[in-house]
């Protein structure tokens, strides 16, 4: 028997296990680096996560009606991928535990970062599409 709901689950812990590898290797590249106490790896994958989300969501937003497959899409590469490289849960302990001045002002240029990241995403998707048509 075919059952469509255990092949997304696979594919989605497939896609949070490359997420997580993505992530282990910025990790290995950038590791001592840090701005305000905090780790820039952990910047890094947040800001280019945000990025990579806004042109998911956008290219979903425009395919979702010609394929409905860009709905696992969404949620292979959105929740599994992206949600298995970025980390705002360790950026908040990094931030909570350092607790200073600097450790808020590289969190927010961080949360500040990714909101303009995700946009940037979104539009540079919109335009790729739209050069395609």
């Amino acid at each position: 028997m075919n059952n469509p709901s255990k092949h997304l689950g696979l594919a989605l812990f497939l896609g949070a296990s490359a997420g997580g590898a993505m992530r282990i290797l910025v990790d290995s590249l950038l590791t001592g680096h840090t701005l305000g106490g905090v780790s820039v790896s952990t910047i890094v994958v947040n800001v280019t996560g945000a990025f990579l989300l806004g042109a998911l969501i956008s290219t979903w937003t425009n395919r979702r009606q010609q394929n409905p497959k860009w709905n696992n899409y969404k949620i292979i590469f959105g929740t599994g991928t992206l949600g298995g490289y970025t980390t705002y849960s360790g950026f908040a302990l990094a931030i909570a535990r350092e607790f200073t001045l600097a450790a808020w002002g590289s969190g927010l240029l961080t949360v500040l970062l990714g909101l303009l990241a995700a946009r940037l995403g979104w539009v540079a998707s919109t335009a790729v599409m739209r050069s395609r048509r």
